[in-house]
């Protein structure tokens, strides 16, 4: 999680970008980039819909913003934020199952009748 004047260098930020398998561009585009121009960061975090722009002031985050991927306009001013790991690249790296990291109590919706069909005709034919 990242805040408003937290003590963070942007070299530290930078790696930590990398570790998680996030792409250096020169322009965010999708989820996974991240770009820095001077003192600015943008980074497309896979756990949000838009984009965000962080600001920095030396070691510390002075800033940090939303922003349109189109227009690079800022949509909204946040307090603090979290940077997400692709799931998707765990998954495949432990040849793990969604289905194994979500609680039991959880509720999933598929919304795809055809995917439903073939789930349950594989089903029947593993039960015969």
């Amino acid at each position: 999680m990242l805040s408003e004047n937290d003590q963070l260098s942007l070299y530290e930020l930078n790696e930590k970008l990398f570790e998680l398998e996030y792409t250096k561009e020169d322009f965010v585009q999708s989820p996974g980039d991240f770009s820095l121009r001077g003192n600015i960061l943008d980074v497309f975090s896979y756990s949000n819909e838009n984009p965000i722009r962080i600001q920095f002031d030396d070691d510390k985050i002075e800033r940090i913003r939303e922003f349109n991927i189109d227009t690079q306009y800022s949509i909204n001013n946040l307090k603090k934020i979290k940077i997400s790991t692709n799931i998707n690249s765990d998954l495949l790296d432990k040849n793990e199952s969604v289905i194994n990291i979500i609680n039991n109590d959880c509720i999933v919706v598929i919304n795809s009748l055809e995917l439903i069909n073939e789930e349950l005709k594989s089903l029947i034919h593993q039960m015969t």
